[in-house]
């Protein structure tokens, strides 16, 4: 088990400074929050969707026209999407990282790329298989588009580094949070290994953009082991959907998602997890949609998240009654793991107030409806058992809008509940932003909530 070093306390990660400062925001809500900056990387590797049509490369370029070529050949793809800023100007840099990355065209598409039709909402594309960098071009200002990223020849390399690009104007599609709940490994020799997880992670799940098997890639991965389903092999749909691998193939693969409750159970024997240490890293790719979570270890298992290696802040699950004027309530329950979350705690020695914030925002808007300082509501206390340190943060007994907080470090659970509130949701679905800022650390992760009754006068995290 890694441990957590004891920092000096700092003065401004408590009610004796005047100001708290933001430095760590891991997750990112909404794009209205975000900068306007997008940087990624990725790799091909065989479970990407094919097109017919491809881009020529032409030595061209850059260009604003469309064209096109009609090979023989299925050709893979993968789509990036995001939405612009306010400036209309978006300047591209993309980077193939490694000679066996040649032919990959790179084209952008205002609002979603349609493989039937490559030339529909075309933007602009570089149009040779090359590295570029500060490439400026127009775009519909604070509008969704996608980068494409087209591989020329049919197979992919699988060796090949991952390429990266960074956008400068577009905000990141929303990072969303993975946590693992239950997680054993059996370390045998070679592919003789088996694991098994439940994950809940929060993406969106708004009508449209749902992780949608039929239609979309699956990935998740544990260590070496990564599996991937491809589209269409999944069985069911956004509502639920599960898999089984075909009887002698290998590795043995069983998968059940239950959207509603932002779950996935998975099982997977006779593959090689690899080398573990003292963590393990996890990760889940819902179509475009990448969750990771690191899983602290000792003696090769994971028991719990008090000392963790990675910042993770999910939604599990809420409920909201939309009540007139100011007398709305919010019930929730979240996980929240952070070293350096770890490192406040321990450098209060129980002695003192950690600066507690908390913003909620509605859909993409960058004002918050909720924006209340916690700090004097709440307490910090410690805990040694054997030899092993927990924190918790807890409401103290006064009543006030704060009914419920809730936070223990040893397993991550937070509870929140608000009352007196006058809450601005007045659609089926919606989105709810969460910031929670302790100390000098910042959190954020968001739910689509679905409302339960045509007077939406109340809301849930569930179908």
């Amino acid at each position: 088990m890694t441990s957590m070093n004891t920092l000096e306390k700092p003065k401004s990660l408590y009610r004796t400074s005047s100001t708290a400062i933001c430095v760590a925001c891991q997750i990112l809500f909404s794009q209205g929050i975000a900068a306007a900056s997008y940087t990624g990387s990725d790799s091909f590797d065989r479970s990407e969707q094919t097109m017919l049509s491809r881009f020529p490369r032409e030595k061209d370029h850059p260009t604003a026209e469309c064209k096109t070529v009609n090979p023989d050949t299925l050709h893979p793809y993968k789509t990036y999407t995001f939405k612009t800023d306010d400036s209309g100007q978006l300047t591209a840099s993309f980077d193939p990282a490694d000679d066996c990355n040649d032919h990959l065209y790179v084209s952008f598409h205002q609002g979603r790329f349609d493989p039937a039709n490559l030339c529909a909402n075309f933007i602009w594309t570089h149009q040779f298989d090359e590295k570029f960098t500060g490439e400026t071009f127009t775009v519909p200002p604070s509008s969704e588009m996608t980068m494409v990223v087209n591989r020329t020849i049919p197979s992919p390399l699988v060796s090949c580094k991952p390429f990266t690009w960074t956008l400068e104007g577009a905000n990141a599609p929303a990072a969303t949070g993975l946590w693992v709940s239950k997680l054993s490994i059996k370390d045998n020799e070679g592919s003789e290994d088996s694991w098994q997880a439940t994950f809940i992670y929060n993406a969106d799940r708004s009508a449209g953009d749902i992780f949608n098997p039929q239609t979309q890639n699956f990935k998740v991965a544990v260590g070496g082991s990564n599996i991937s389903i491809a589209a269409g092999k999944l069985i069911g749909d956004a509502k639920g959907f599960s898999y089984k691998s075909p009887k002698n193939e290998t590795p043995v693969v069983s998968i059940k998602g239950n959207p509603s409750k932002q779950t996935l159970n998975i099982k997977v024997s006779k593959t090689d997890v690899g080398n573990m240490g003292s963590g393990i890293t996890t990760s889940v790719r819902l179509g475009e949609v990448l969750n990771q979570f690191t899983a602290p270890l000792t003696s090769g298992k994971y028991k719990s998240v008090a000392n963790p290696l990675s910042d993770s802040f999910v939604v599990v699950s809420g409920k909201l009654r939309n009540k007139e004027g100011e007398n709305g309530t919010l019930k929730a329950s979240f996980k929240l793991a952070s070293p350096s979350l770890i490192s406040t705690l321990e450098s209060c020695n129980g002695d003192c107030k950690a600066v507690v914030k908390l913003k909620l925002y509605r859909n993409a808007e960058t004002a918050p409806f909720v924006d209340e300082d916690l700090t004097d509501l709440l307490s910090v206390s410690e805990k040694t058992q054997k030899d092993n340190k927990s924190y918790s943060i807890n409401k103290n007994p006064a009543k006030n809008k704060l009914t419920a907080f809730r936070y223990t470090s040893s397993n991550g659970s937070l509870s929140l509940g608000l009352d007196k509130l006058a809450l601005p949701f007045a659609l089926i679905e919606e989105k709810l932003g969460v910031e929670l800022t302790i100390g000098e650390n910042t959190y954020k992760t968001f739910v689509t909530l679905f409302a339960k009754d045509d007077k939406f006068s109340s809301y849930s995290t569930a179908f």
